[in-house]
């Protein structure tokens, strides 16, 4: 099922789209061939049927749709174009204006082209701009939803209200956010947007940054005071909307900043809940241990070795797990049901970037187990040459021994790594490696 409108995909069982709140389709209607004059500009007038053709190639090499126009008109160019009745202009949408110009830089540099060759550019963004007029009302809602940021600044120089909104109750920073568009948005700030205003749902630019996962844009607006934990009229907050989107670098920034893992909607849900509702485990993990932490519970074993999220995620390899589990305050020092930590099991399992991570943020290098063994020790009897350099690099003692007695040469011996037991002999004669 699609929504009409967003154009977003729904899984079965869904009637309306989330955030239009219109019904949802079977299938989604065709889109226009081209954009209304307002909703594209030109990218390059020119007469010469090389620089033309090369254009448009590289153009559509990058993905970005294109065609030609003749004072105002389509011009087909599935046939040799006619440029005897005058010049003609490539046209893009106005999302695509700033990629598209770049191709073409690149190709002024890569042919050796005239700056000449782009006078016209100039020329046809004054006409873009000209098609938003600042006393005609919302005119900057919908310069910043197409993404004119030309047209943007324009009407600010000449006193558009910043925090307009359009019938929905939208603002430009919402489109921006939305949009992605960093730049807008920091424009739309440094001219005093507010950005806890609210459209008639009561979803504000947040919301629909996260909904995105727009992470760079979230950061900037919780660091100009955006509201972390603010429900829309559904109850969704924008921890909701990033976990029920997939988005975990966006979910990591909100918790990082306070987001509370804990709250639900309407309906009783949380982010949590919506996340696995989705599918999204990774999130789901992340966002049940945050609420235990918070709540003060201790944390749960997930799986058959009895580890909690930290070790299993450790285990695994999953550093970005791991750096997101000890950002919401996973306790490095927590020991599985044999005593072993996060750090155990990484130097078990020979997850060197994941041995990094911990040793960074404080893991206790030479902690030991219950049977005596180390990280250094389960390393080499592994055969992890390179997690048994970083351990030794980060001051790891290659002398402790276990309750048996056993060092972790005698490990590496046993098990006929002699590459490693060479390594920590050496280690072991000049005290640590550092």
């Amino acid at each position: 099922m699609f929504c009409p409108q967003c154009r977003v995909e729904y899984r079965e069982g869904f009637t309306e789209c989330s955030d239009c709140k219109v019904p949802l389709v079977a299938e989604l209607p065709e889109e226009t061939e081209r954009q209304s004059s307002v909703d594209r500009i030109a990218v390059l007038i020119t007469e010469d049927p090389v620089l033309l053709d090369q254009a448009l190639l590289l153009l559509r090499e990058a993905g970005i749709e294109c065609y030609l126009e003749s004072g105002g008109s389509f011009v087909p160019d599935d046939d040799e174009a006619d440029l005897a009745a005058g010049p003609l202009s490539v046209c893009v949408s106005l999302r695509d204006e700033s990629e598209a110009q770049s191709c073409l830089r690149e190709l002024l540099e890569r042919y050796s082209l005239s700056e000449e060759d782009f006078e016209g550019l100039q020329q046809a963004q004054d006409k873009q701009i000209s098609s938003f007029q600042k006393d005609e009302p919302g005119m900057l809602v919908a310069a910043a939803e197409a993404g004119a940021g030309a047209a943007v600044e324009k009407l600010l120089e000449g006193g558009a209200d910043v925090n307009q909104q359009n019938d929905a109750g939208q603002t430009a920073l919402m489109e921006a956010a939305d949009a992605g568009d960093d730049d807008m948005v920091r424009v739309l700030l440094e001219a005093g947007a507010d950005v806890n205003v609210k459209d008639r749902q009561g979803v504000r630019a947040l919301h629909f940054a996260a909904h995105k996962g727009r992470t760079s844009i979230v950061e900037i607006l919780l660091g100009k005071g955006a509201c972390v934990n603010a429900q829309h009229d559904e109850g969704l907050t924008a921890l909701m909307s990033a976990s029920e989107n997939g988005h975990l670098d966006c979910v990591r920034l909100l918790l990082t900043n306070g987001a509370d893992a804990s709250l639900q909607d309407a309906n009783g849900n949380s982010a949590s809940k919506y996340a696995d509702y989705m599918g999204y485990t990774r999130i789901v993990r992340l966002l049940d241990l945050k609420a235990r932490l918070d709540a003060e519970v201790e944390t749960d074993t997930v799986d058959s070795e009895g580890r909690n999220e930290l070790q299993a995620a450790a285990a695994e390899g999953d550093a970005e797990m791991v750096t997101a589990l000890i950002e919401v305050g996973a306790d490095l020092s927590a020991a599985d049901p044999q005593g072993r930590t996060a750090l155990m099991w990484a130097a078990l399992e020979g997850r060197t970037e994941v041995e990094e991570i911990l040793l960074l943020r404080g893991a206790e290098v030479d902690a030991k187990d219950h049977d005596g063994g180390t990280a250094l020790s389960w390393a080499a009897d592994r055969g992890h040459i390179e997690t048994v350099r970083v351990l030794l690099k980060h001051g790891a003692d290659p002398n402790l021994s276990d309750i048996e007695g056993w060092t972790p040469v005698m490990w590496a011996e046993d098990k006929g790594y002699h590459d490693i037991a060479a390594l920590l002999r050496e280690a072991s004669a000049e005290g640590r490696i550092s």
